[in-house]
C-alpha cells in the first residue's frame, strides 16, 4: 500500500506541476514535475506487483525480472531530469556538458537493465504466494548497481551539496529556497539508499511517506514565491534608495575623473595598496568592502567599482575590465608599467611616506 501511496502522488503531483508550469511559462518548473513524475515510478515493481496480488490472487510473472526492470527503467530520467535543473540553477554555461555525460550514461542503463543477464538483481519471494510481493534488490558489483551509485552519488553532491554551498553565499529568500531543495535532495538520496539496497521490511513505510515530503520540499524550494503587498512595497522601496545611492556615487565618480591625474606612480599605487586605500575615492577598505584588480591588483571599495562598472568599466591603473561581459572605455592617459609596481619592496605604509632619492622612471 506505501508503494501505491507513493507511486500515485509521485506521478500524479509531477504531472501537476507539468501542466502548472506550462501554463506559467516556467520550464524549470517543468523538468522538476518531470523529475518528480519519474522518480515516482522508481518503485513501480512493487506498486504493480501488489496490484496483481488484490485483482488476482497472484503475483506478476517475474520469469524475466519485470519486477524489477519495471522500477529500473524511470532512473535514468529521473536523474537527467534532475541533474539538468541542478545545472540550470548553479553551472548554466557548463549545464549541457554535465547533462550530455548523464544522457550517455542513462542511455547505457536502458541497455543493460533490458538486455542484461537476470544476475543483476536478487529476488526474495514470498513463502506464501499471493500474500505478499517479490522483494528486489540490485546485485552488488554489476554493472547496474555501479551505474546507479553513479546516479545517487551525483545527486547526492552536486544537487544536495551544491544546493547548499549555493544557500550558504545566498540571503533571505533565495537562500531558504536553496537550503529547502538541498535538505529534499539529501533526505532522498539518503532514504532511497535504504529502500533499494536494504530490507527494512515495516520501515519501509516511513521511508516512503519520506521521501513523498521530498517531493514537495522540490517544488516549494523551485516554485515561484508570493510575494505580498507590504514586501512588495518595502522591495519597492529598497531599490530606490539603491538606486539613488548608485547615482550619487555615479556622480562622484565622474568629477573625480575629471580631474584624475593623468599618471600614476608605481610609489602611490603601493602606499594605497598597503594602507589598504581606494584609489578613487581615498576611503579606507574593510574586509567585505575591498575589490582588487585581477591584473594590477591595485584595490578599490566594492561602491566604486559598481559605479566605473557603470561608466567606463576599466581599471584606472591598467585599463583592465571589472566586468568582462560588458564593453569598457578606456581612459586616455600615460601608462604605468604594471611590472614596476610589482618589483616595489613589500615595504609598510610609514615608509613609504619617507621621501624617496631617486624617482621612478617609466
Amino acid at each position: 500500500m506505501s508503494a501505491l501511496g507513493y507511486t500515485i502522488f509521485g506521478c500524479s503531483f509531477g504531472l501537476i506541476i507539468v501542466y502548472r508550469s506550462r501554463k506559467l511559462k516556467a520550464p524549470l518548473l517543468t523538468h522538476m514535475g518531470l523529475t518528480i513524475f519519474f522518480a515516482g515510478l522508481l518503485i513501480l515493481g512493487p506498486c504493480c506487483d501488489f496490484l496483481s496480488i488484490i485483482l488476482t490472487g497472484r503475483n506478476l510473472d517475474n520469469r524475466y525480472a519485470l519486477v524489477g526492470k519495471l522500477s529500473g527503467f524511470s532512473a535514468a530520467p529521473a536523474t537527467i531530469f534532475g541533474l539538468y535543473v541542478g545545472a540550470e540553477l548553479l553551472i548554466p554555461k557548463k549545464k549541457w556538458y554535465l547533462v550530455s555525460v548523464f544522457i550517455v550514461l542513462g542511455v547505457l542503463w536502458e541497455i543493460l537493465l533490458f538486455l542484461g543477464p537476470m544476475s543483476s538483481f536478487t529476488f526474495t519471494y514470498p513463502d506464501k504466494p499471493g500474500e505478499d510481493v517479490i522483494d528486489t534488490q540490485v546485485n552488488y558489483g554489476t554493472p547496474l548497481f555501479l551505474i546507479s551509485i553513479i546516479f545517487l552519488f551525483s545527486l547526492l553532491i552536486f544537487n544536495g551539496l551544491g544546493y547548499l554551498f549555493k544557500s550558504i553565499q545566498s540571503t533571505g529568500m533565495i537562500r531558504r529556497k536553496f537550503l529547502l531543495l538541498s535538505i529534499g535532495y539529501l533526505t532522498y538520496v539518503t532514504c532511497f539508499v535504504l529502500e533499494t539496497y536494504i530490507s527494512l521490511h515495516i520501515a519501509l513505510v516511513i521511508i516512503r511517506f519520506t521521501l513523498i515530503i521530498c517531493f514537495w520540499l522540490w517544488y516549494i524550494g523551485l516554485k515561484e514565491e508570493e510575494v505580498s503587498e507590504r514586501e512588495e512595497i518595502k522591495f519597492k522601496r529598497e531599490q530606490r534608495v539603491k538606486l539613488r545611492d548608485m547615482d550619487a556615487r555615479i556622480s562622484f565618480i565622474e568629477t573625480l575623473s575629471k580631474s584624475r591625474p593623468l599618471e600614476i606612480s608605481p610609489e602611490e599605487i603601493l602606499l594605497f595598496r598597503e594602507q589598504r586605500i581606494c584609489i578613487v575615492c581615498k576611503g579606507k577598505l574593510t574586509r567585505f568592502n575591498i575589490f582588487t584588480c585581477s591584473k594590477c591588483d591595485v584595490r578599490y571599495c566594492k561602491k566604486c567599482v559598481e559605479a566605473l562598472t557603470n561608466l567606463e568599466n576599466a581599471c584606472w591603473v591598467c585599463n583592465a575590465p571589472f566586468d568582462e561581459s560588458k564593453p569598457s572605455i578606456s581612459y586616455k592617459k600615460a601608462e604605468v608599467d604594471i611590472e614596476a609596481v610589482e618589483d616595489l619592496p613589500d615595504t609598510t605604509g610609514e615608509e613609504m611616506m619617507k621621501p624617496h632619492k631617486n624617482k621612478h622612471k617609466k
